[in-house]
């Protein structure tokens, strides 16, 4: 019986995160549709969340991408975006397999401090892009078409 209620919450849990995804204001720009999310995740979890959602972490095309999810962000705050380089460093390549080759660097980034950042985030004031520890938790951006 302990068991089922265990498994009863864990299902009512990712019901309630579903919903609360479902629930985000959905921003347009030409063809795709993006989401910024309140719940703080993991990238790797911010991946998974974004699939639920029938998209990918962003990632970044160009310079007007780049600007719009950054008015996204509270300026105070950063979100994960697709772009790591988890399989060779310094070799960033997007999660969702997409081939990009704009980049939009803070000013000594990356540095992969203590050996252990690979994954991108950008910045909400500047819109510029640091690499951090995969598993901290930031708010994230999803886009799909």
């Amino acid at each position: 019986m302990a068991s089922y209620q265990v498994q009863v919450e864990m299902e009512m849990k990712k019901l309630n995160k579903e919903m609360r995804l479902m629930k985000l204001k959905v921003h347009r720009r030409s063809n795709m549709e993006y989401i910024l999310s309140e719940e703080r995740e993991s990238w790797y979890t911010a991946g998974e969340v974004c699939t639920q959602w029938g998209g990918t972490l962003v990632s970044v095309r160009d310079f007007r991408e780049n600007e719009f999810i950054k008015g996204l962000i509270p300026s105070s705050e950063s979100a994960w975006i697709g772009l790591n380089d988890i399989q060779r460093e310094d070799e960033f390549e997007n999660g969702n397999g997409e081939k990009t080759t704009y980049r939009r660097w803070e000013e000594g980034q990356p540095d992969n401090l203590y050996h252990n950042e690979n994954c991108v985030e950008v910045m909400g004031g500047n819109g510029r892009w640091r690499d951090s520890l995969c598993l901290l938790t930031k708010r994230f951006i999803c886009r799909r078409s």
